[in-house]
């Protein structure tokens, strides 16, 4: 778990440990903001899970900081951000704050969201209202030109091209509203001369009685097939 999961998770999920143990716990926490240099920003509600990632050019000539966010099902409805789709039971709404860092000195185009699983994308987009705390600045906000989501789902797209370039200092608040459960996805970045650096992000997994689910109903068709390949086998022995 990263140092800004930990941290998040004390500020969202409140301290389940014995009072002996708290203060340690605490102190930890102040550890891991300060080795992060600022508050993991908020963007209103109470998410389920957070996470926090970098990505850089191979180049050197960019770098972006990914917040993402996981609102989980119904119980959790009354929490997401104002002006986001709110998640019903099964579903999950997934948010990503990117910030370019102020040093940049190219533009990134796109950023994409890996859906592994082919799990159900209901609804993707951006926001244009909602503004991170602390730290962030309407003027720094630059939306996606546009949004892709790949058929069957296995891939969302944040696209920056022509005027929506995505610059130094700048940020955006993304999000899509997917079944599964949250786990970690592969994501990537893409700015310069075509390069682009991956990570892992906060995304859609199956949950894990349905990938139980899935496994076993391989098997059963493997086996199945190995079955009926077995007995047409043995019928044409017995024929001959």
């Amino acid at each position: 778990m990263s140092l800004s999961r930990q941290l998040l998770s004390c500020h969202s999920r409140g301290f389940r440990v014995p009072l002996p143990g708290t203060a340690l716990l605490v102190s930890v926490c102040l550890c891991a903001g300060s080795a992060l240099g600022g508050v993991f920003p908020s963007i209103g509600g109470t998410p389920t899970e957070t996470d926090e990632d970098v990505f850089t050019s191979s180049e050197g000539d960019w770098e972006a900081v990914v917040y993402s966010y996981a609102f989980v099902g119904a119980d959790e409805a009354d929490d997401v951000p104002q002006g986001l789709p709110d998640p019903i039971d099964g579903q999950t709404l997934f948010a990503y704050v990117p910030q370019m860092v102020d040093t940049a000195t190219a533009s990134v185009d796109q950023f994409q969201v890996g859906i592994p699983f082919g799990d159900l994308v209901l609804v993707a987009g951006h926001s244009e209202t909602i503004l991170p705390e602390p730290g962030f600045v309407e003027e720094d906000r630059q939306n996606p030109s546009g949004t892709q989501v790949s058929l069957p789902a296995l891939s969302v797209t944040y696209l920056y091209n022509g005027d929506f370039s995505f610059d130094a200092g700048e940020f955006s608040v993304l999000y899509f509203l997917s079944e599964g459960v949250p786990g970690q996805v592969p994501a990537t970045m893409r700015g310069g001369a075509s390069v682009t650096d991956e990570q892992e992000v906060l995304g859609p997994i199956p949950e894990p009685a349905s990938g139980v689910i899935l496994i076993g109903g391989i098997l059963y068709a493997v086996l199945t097939r190995r079955y009926v390949g077995r007995v047409r086998s043995l019928g044409r022995v017995s024929g001959n």
